[in-house]
């Protein structure tokens, strides 16, 4: 088969602007500027000179391709560039299938050698970081152009892309980029992280040369760019010991409130990092056609989504003790609580929350003097959210809410306070797991029942699973946010002869009862519009990925971060931020011992002062963590192995370990810039190409043509916990489900970040939760049991199966139980209706019961959704994953963001719509950002 056209036509390199690009015609090369090369406007003899020398180049190429295909079984047989390109560098990291030699298809390479943009409708530039070169970090990749007149002289094709060229069939990156998903809604904010006390006394701990690097690197033009900021309210774990700033008891008005709040303002504390992170984000990001003094960081989205102003918001962990119910910690006949660690439920707060509470209302003006106290230091806050991690009455400093008390203290407190002082600073509800937040919101935002309503701005969730099992953070709850979509458009209708009621709720099932009294305004068709969803805490924990020293654990953490943010934004999140911004090798200072993870650890015992290493010892005094996870092996290591393994050595002299975490984040957060959003995309499956003639077993990304056995390597996300879901088929491990015909178990194998072997059941019932099925322990009652029942198609060809339950519950009400299809909320999102439906159990009835199952040959269990296109059943999601965005603020007009977690490479044809945009490839365990603009 010949190559296209375009591949033996002159190719331009699209270099940054400004720069020269070289095209090589044959080998000849010539300078253009940043574009595509203008051949011979004036010359018609140059112009057809050229295309006589494309056309012989095809020919010698072709002679080449055809002598490489006849000796496919030598595999040190690589087919070579086009003539005048440099030589195609040997994928050293892709995995070899098991079944390589099965296939009769296979060429001798695995992946496309070059990014080609076609038509000359877009030029790209593709910077890549990849564990296979883990200290090339955001390092640039040539795209290729093919010129537009040198193609008509040819009289070449219509330009495609060659599907399935280059031995693996090629995934589809199918964007829409004129079509954004959210339009009426806010676009995204930004990314961030916190300001913590544990933050800045690592901070303090390093030399001006590493401060000023590490402002730059988190906030500076050549750095992260983040453009959100948090800080808390009072103590909290990442703290050295509890404070608050006004610990008098029965101070109601508090009149002994430290309005100079000297904790945090001290000198290098967390107010002098703010402000210095306001001053290098401003003139790092700021557009030199805003003044100073022009944008503000309160008011309309209009004023906050222009680049350059740092967005900060606050959020408390805990009351001064004072407020607080005795906890079980404290004598009986305590008053109070002794300290601000631990919390009573359904409050923390003495006198409850209701209207006539003194204490709720202190604590409300508490918020107040602090919001008062920051901005007259230099600090306005953006936000505020009620209480962090209400839910959860942790042993650090806490104060736990449920829905119906929260809902009372924004209602008659919180809420009327921030109007009455402060009401350009917005509210967030909520600030915990996404497990509950339907629930909560149909409580705080039911406008029928409770006034809170009217107070909220926003809906701030975490990252975290919950439980014991942090492998889980970060990987559940996607179709939550899609259903908290659909539930904010449900609440937020405006509401015919709505009134204000009494609210009785079941904490239980969030089931609301109310008895109307008085008319209440309608609400304004545009809350849900307004309405913010914020990732407020992200992180890894325990210890640090530095101190850890495992490559398959740290690169995987940042596959995670990379994960979370691009499935968030699809499902019409508005920012997301990690935890602290920097901590200690370790993963401290933590009162508590809760060592976690982050970007960037300050390592001061690591710099090099005027060539002499430093004398500071590897643990400073405020770190007094009892219980180390292991040996500190980054510490152990030499400069040059660190800087091999992906925390570069010119950090590392400036006192800073900067984790792959970072160089992942900055894949999104350098260029998806604040007033970006997001567009509609998803990874369809791979199409077979016109020239390609029809195989017995469908095309997969991860599965080359004629093969069976799934790619993509190991499956980490069979575990327990998981959800299971549906997307388009990829032919990998994480798309492979077995029935057990002995056991009737619908297992899934795998193996976790170190390495260690599990196995996991679909699980007997729903989670109640994220309304669809998880992974159970198989060797336990959670595991559902199934016959595989064959249903009659009027295909021959076909071959359809149900999955019927035979362990129903008791509690069921459906006795005919079958595995069956779900739908996703928010119609998709930015993914649509195929990018992670839930897997349920429903009617056997039902459409969506039907299965086609490929046991024993490659354990595929596939469907096609009753909106249209085949999905596959898939633990969690796919290893190839994708996010689109229009960044009319970022570096290009759109960007896209591609991460491969699987370990083998990945081909893959990008369209806009029926268009094609470029082909490419993505090693294993990659991030790629896809920069577009038009040519």
């Amino acid at each position: 088969m010949s190559p296209p056209m375009g591949e033996t036509q002159p190719l331009v390199y699209h270099g940054t602007d400004n720069q020269e690009s070289e095209t090589l015609v044959n080998g000849v090369h010539e300078k253009c500027s940043s574009g595509s090369k203008k051949i011979g406007q004036s010359d018609l003899a140059k112009l057809l000179i050229v295309a006589l020398l494309a056309i012989f180049a095809t020919h010698l190429y072709d002679q080449h391709a055809n002598a490489a295909n006849n000796n496919a079984v030598d595999t040190n047989n690589k087919l070579s560039p086009p003539p005048g390109l440099p030589p195609v560098a040997e994928d050293k990291n892709s995995e070899k299938s098991e079944d390589a030699s099965a296939s009769t298809t296979a060429t001798p390479l695995q992946y496309r050698p070059y990014c080609m943009t076609y038509q000359n409708q877009k030029t790209a530039r593709i910077l890549q970081t990849s564990m296979g070169s883990p200290s090339q970090q955001w390092s640039r990749i040539p795209c290729y152009a093919e010129p537009e007149k040198v193609r008509m002289w040819t009289k070449s094709p219509p330009p495609n892309a060659h599907l399935n060229e280059y031995g693996n069939p090629d995934a589809i990156l199918n964007i829409s980029l004129d079509e954004t998903s959210f339009p009426d809604r806010p676009p995204i904010l930004g990314f961030g992280a916190a300001f913590t006390e544990s933050a800045s006394l690592n901070y303090q701990s390093l030399s001006e040369k590493g401060k000023e690097t590490l402002m730059e690197l988190y906030f500076g033009k050549s750095g992260l760019g983040y453009a959100l900021g948090r800080v808390h309210i009072n103590s909290i774990d990442f703290s050295v010991e509890a404070y608050s700033f006004d610990d008098v008891d029965g101070d109601f008005e508090l009149k002994h409130f430290d309005m100079d709040v000297k904790h945090d303002n001290q000198k290098d504390g967390m107010m002098d990092m703010i402000r210095r992170a306001t001053s290098v984000f401003a003139t790092a990001w700021k557009p030199a056609e805003v003044e100073d003094g022009e944008e503000t960081t309160t008011g309309s989205l209009a004023n906050v989504t222009k680049d350059g102003n740092l967005l900060m918001y606050a959020s408390p962990w805990s009351p001064p003790a004072w407020m607080k119910n005795p906890t079980w910690e404290d004598p009986k006949n305590a008053t109070h609580a002794s300290g601000m660690t631990g919390s009573t439920e359904p409050s923390c707060l003495r006198e409850g929350t209701g209207k006539d509470s003194r204490y709720a209302k202190a604590w409300a003006l508490y918020f107040s003097k602090f919001i008062t106290a920051y901005r007259e230091h230099g600090i306005p806050l953006w936000a505020i959210t009620v209480q962090n991690e209400p839910e959860f009455p942790a042993p650090w400093e806490a104060c736990a809410y449920t829905s119906k008390t929260e809902a009372d203290f924004v209602a008659y407190h919180l809420g009327p306070q921030l109007e009455k002082d402060h009401p350009d600073v917005k509210l967030f509800m909520f600030d915990h797991n996404k497990d509950h937040m339907i629930k909560w919101a149909k409580v705080l935002l039911n406008e029928t029942a409770h006034p809170s309503y009217k107070y909220i701005d926003g809906t701030a969730y975490h990252w975290y699973a919950g439980g014991m099992d942090r492998l889980l953070d970060g990987a559940v709850g996607s179709p939550n946010l899609h259903r908290f979509q659909s539930t904010l458009k449900d609440l937020f209708e405006v509401k015919e002869n709505a009134t204000n009621a009494t609210l009785l709720v079941d904490e239980t099932t969030a089931t609301v009862t109310v008895a109307p009294e008085t008319p209440l305004e309608p609400v304004a068709p545009t809350q849900d519009k307004e309405h913010i969803i914020l990732g407020s805490e992200a992180c890894h924990c325990p210890y640090t990925g530095y101190a850890g020293g495992d490559i398959e654990v740290y690169w995987a953490r940042a596959e995670r971060y990379a994960h979370a943010i691009l499935a968030d934004l699809a499902a019409g999140s508005n920012g997301w931020v990690e935890w602290n911004l920097v901590l200690d090798s370790v993963g401290g200072p933590n009162h508590l011992n809760n060592l976690c993870d982050t970007g960037i650890l300050a390592v001061p015992h690591r710099a090099i002062f005027n060539g002499t290493e430093s004398e500071i010892p590897p643990t400073l005094p405020f770190e007094k963590t009892k219980h180390k996870f292991g040996v500190n092996v980054g510490d152990s290591r030499t400069r040059a192995e660190l800087n091999a393994l992906g925390f570069p050595a010119k950090y590392l002299d400036d006192g800073l370990a900067v984790q792959p975490i970072y160089y992942y984040m900055g894949h999104i957060s350098r260029y998806v810039r604040p007033g970006s959003r997001v567009l509609s995309g998803l990874i369809q499956e791979s199409k077979a190409s016109e020239e390609s003639s029809a195989t017995t077993t469908p095309f997969r990304a991860f599965r080359s043509q004629g093969q069976v056995v799934p790619g993509g390597g190991f499956n980490d996300l069979a575990r327990n916990g998981i959800e299971v879901t549906a997307w388009p088929c990829e032919g990998s491990t994480r798309q492979v489900f077995h029935w057990d015909e002995d056991t009737k178990h619908i297992k899934v194998l795998g193996h976790d970040w170190l390495g260690k072997p599990t196995k996991s059941c679909v699980a007997k019932e729903e989670d109640l939760s994220f309304k669809g099925i998880t992974l159970k322990d198989c060797k336990r009652k959670p595991a559902a049991t199934f016959e595989k029942v064959l249903i009659k198609s009027k295909n021959k060809n076909e071959t359809w199966v149900q999955f019927v339950q035979t362990n129903v519950p008791e509690s069921s009400k459906r006795v005919d139980r079958c595995l069956v299809l779900g739908h996703l909320g928010n119609g998709g999102g930015a993914l649509g209706p195929r990018g992670g439906a839930p897997v349920r159990y429903g009617s056997c009835a039902s459409a969506q019961s039907k299965w086609k199952y490929s046991d024993p040959s490659g354990g595929e269990i596939t469907t096609v959704l009753d909106t249209g296109g085949e999905v596959c059943m898939t633990t969690g999601w796919p290893f190839l994953q994708m996010g689109a965005f229009s960044t009319p603020n970022g570096e290009s007009e759109s960007t896209v963001v591609l991460l491969n977690e699987a370990r083998d490479s990945a081909n893959y044809v990008l369209y806009d719509g029926n268009d094609v945009v470029l082909s490419g490839s993505i090693p294993p365990r990659s991030i790629q950002t896809i920069l577009l603009d038009p040519n």
